[in-house]
């Protein structure tokens, strides 16, 4: 009876044991060794087939799929062969010559898992960037020649609120848009840098106002590590991210967000995690309304931030 160590070896190596159909190479591994044992020397072909047929009685077993397998076993190392022309080739086996095979079949299946699994990386890669919003919205203009954006839905993950943001906000933004953020801590639309995402950033490329509204302690949190890298009133910036005003509100915000207008809105729900509600005004005008009502209150009693000097950030609007 074969461990189930050896089993579970010889599946990852392709050289499957079961209990009614052996690998091709281990049968003819196990006859020439089997036959070796009584005769104690090298085998002809016809040997070698008649110990095929005695371990399996009634099996069709010709010499040329013997000579196939052989020739198989040979090059991989598994069997030796002596001796030159059809007739006189006589083959062998031993420990040393399966550990040959072993070793060369376990690098050629190392190759090949190698192979497979960068093909499925790529092929999850494709998987995880895929924009399933975009898609749903294209295969709907494809069957039904017009576009129609989602009203309402939940994303989940960072990279897919990015998405979202892009697709719907950077390509519907444009001259004289406003684009409002209420950060409370570094967010998908923020990030530990103080940088703007991109995908908001650019929509600055269209002609949009980006506004961002944050608390004192992402300042703090900000200047205590790598700190923007402008230094122009209220407004910072990096070198892949065109500047945005930004603004200090001391009193309490409970919740992160990005508006578009009064068109649409992404409202994070949760941080465990991190989901956003993505809104728009067919699903829900009367929200987007009154955040941006109460966006553009506290906008004009926050401070604004000289990024250079927080501490000492003045109080004009």
């Amino acid at each position: 009876m074969v461990d189930e160590s050896v089993t579970r070896a010889l599946k990852a190596l392709g050289l499957i044991l079961r209990t009614d159909r052996d690998s091709r190479t281990l049968k003819l591994v196990k006859a020439v060794l089997e036959r070796q044992k009584e005769q104690g020397d090298s085998l002809s072909i016809d040997e070698i087939q008649d110990e095929l047929r005695r371990e399996e009685p009634g099996a069709v077993i010709s010499k040329s799929s013997t000579g196939k397998a052989l020739r198989s076993a040979v090059e991989v190392g598994f069997v030796r062969a002596t001796g030159h022309g059809p007739q006189r080739i006589r083959y062998s086996s031993d420990p040393s010559a399966v550990e040959t095979g072993l070793h060369r079949t376990a690098e050629s299946a190392r190759r090949r898992m190698q192979q497979e699994t960068r093909v499925i990386s790529s092929e999850s890669d494709a998987v995880a960037s895929l924009d399933c919003a975009a898609l749903a919205q294209d295969l709907v203009l494809e069957f039904t020649g017009s576009k129609q954006r989602t009203s309402s839905r939940l994303v989940t993950g960072a990279e897919d609120i990015r998405r979202a943001v892009a697709y719907n906000m950077k390509d519907m933004a444009r001259e004289g848009s406003v684009i409002r953020v209420t950060a409370m801590s570094p967010s998908p639309f923020i990030n530990q840098n103080g940088e703007v995402v991109l995908e908001i950033a650019h929509a600055v490329l269209r002609g949009a106002n980006v506004r961002c509204l944050v608390t004192s302690k992402i300042v703090e949190s900000l200047f205590q590590s790598s700190g923007p890298t402008d230094s122009r009133g209220d407004a910072f910036g990096s070198p892949e991210a065109p500047s945005v005003a930004i603004r200090i509100y001391d009193g309490p915000m409970t919740y992160h967000h990005v508006t578009l207008n009064n068109e649409c809105m992404a409202l994070i729900v949760s941080e465990k995690p991190l989901t956003a509600a993505w809104i728009t005004r067919q699903f829900n005008p009367d929200i987007i309304d009154a955040s941006v009502l109460s966006f553009d209150e506290l906008w004009t009693g926050a401070r604004s931030m000289d990024v250079s000097r927080p501490e000492e950030a003045s109080g004009n609007p």
